[in-house]
């Protein structure tokens, strides 16, 4: 495969992430509107309790995967920024620890949510609710 072709389908990975996480955050708002940031507690912990339990796993793993075609778009940005740089490349080397970082954050906070509605039949309080909102979002 050329670096041109090989370059076309790792910008395609933005695409592809986007979509994914379009469809994802789809499925995990299914049910209703996500309430406020400074909604009370027992709100918030109604949303969770109206979420579709199945939709929720879709949509966490759709999100998950979509950290895949993200890292590939992170390659591309690297990739040009590198050839624009002289010197140190401390630009490319920054965008590319960014791009890192943004991933594992994005897992990271679909867990939250995804932890809240798994455990909404096992007498999640109000409280809980609240805090894993607030870490998921």
């Amino acid at each position: 495969m050329t670096n041109a072709r090989l370059a076309q389908m790792e910008a395609l990975g933005g695409i592809v992430f986007v979509l994914l996480q379009l469809v994802s955050q789809t499925m995990l708002k299914a049910g209703g509107s996500e309430p406020k940031f400074d909604a009370q507690s027992a709100e918030i912990a109604q949303f969770f309790a109206d979420r579709d339990v199945d939709l929720v796993w879709t949509g966490s793993f759709l999100a998950s995967l979509s950290v895949i075609p993200f890292m590939a778009f992170a390659v591309v940005v690297w990739n040009a920024l590198w050839g624009a740089e002289s010197g140190a490349n401390i630009g490319s080397t920054t965008a590319m620890a960014f791009g890192r970082i943004v991933a594992v954050i994005g897992l990271i906070a679909t867990l939250f949510w995804s932890m809240a509605i798994f455990r909404v039949e096992d007498g999640l309080s109000p409280e809980m609710s609240r805090t894993l909102f607030d870490l998921g979002n």
